[in-house]
């Protein structure tokens, strides 16, 4: 969580958290009468949340990779043979090489990259339409678009989880896959293209609910 929070972070440095009335054209002035000290035109305005959602996705999934595989090897573990996290950690490079941690990382930061750049800008722009349609203000209106964003985004990126999570259990038992091409491709070919959204309404529950809490405190 403080891994995604924080690379978000970005998303403020691109746009200076400054209200969008204040971030005039060139040529308009702000409210207070002196020149805007920032001047972007409304195209960029649209496009700073896309682009800073990509950013942010890509350096969160990066950083957080080695452990979000560890975490699954963790759940995965029915047997006992990690006794905690730094235990898991140290057994997967001794045993599979420190190239193992990065293991599924193309499927998340492809799906995560996008997901973000949407999230931010979807969010961006229901916040802004509750605000202009019904008045809303406030926590109310960043709770509700955050939803409204956890609704919409699980539907694109279940099945690039759903591969990161084959891959990074693959070496378990055996190894199965080389790719994450490959292995989508093999899990289609033998369960059908469904298999790609399994688990998909938990994680539309869960995302509605992050995305309340992600955006909630974002703002």
């Amino acid at each position: 969580f403080f891994v995604r929070f924080g690379s978000s972070y970005l998303l403020h440095t691109v746009r200076g958290h400054t209200p969008r009335e204040k971030l005039a054209r060139p040529g308009q002035m702000a409210k207070t009468g002196e020149p805007s000290g920032v001047h972007l035109s409304a195209p960029v305005l649209r496009l700073t949340p896309f682009v800073a959602g990509i950013a942010a996705g890509i350096t969160g999934t990066a950083i957080g990779h080695p452990f979000d595989l560890v975490k699954v090897r963790l759940q995965a573990d029915h047997v006992g043979q990690y006794r905690g996290v730094l235990h898991c950690f140290a057994r997967v490079v001794h045993k599979e090489g420190p190239g193992s941690l990065l293991k599924g990382l193309l499927s998340p930061v492809l799906s995560m990259s996008l997901a973000y750049s949407m999230a931010f800008g979807l969010y961006t722009e229901v916040k802004e339409w509750l605000g202009d349609a019904f008045g809303m203000t406030g926590v109310p209106q960043y709770l509700l678009a955050g939803a409204v964003t956890g609704l919409g985004s699980p539907f694109f990126f279940t099945p690039f989880e759903f591969i990161k999570v084959q891959m990074q259990l693959d070496n378990v038992s055996r190894r199965a896959f080389h790719s994450s091409w490959q292995c989508a491709r093999s899990l289609v070919q033998t369960w059908g293209w469904r298999v790609l959204w399994t688990g998909n309404a938990a994680t539309t529950a869960r995302e509605v609910i992050f995305g309340c809490v992600y955006f909630g405190i974002y703002e």
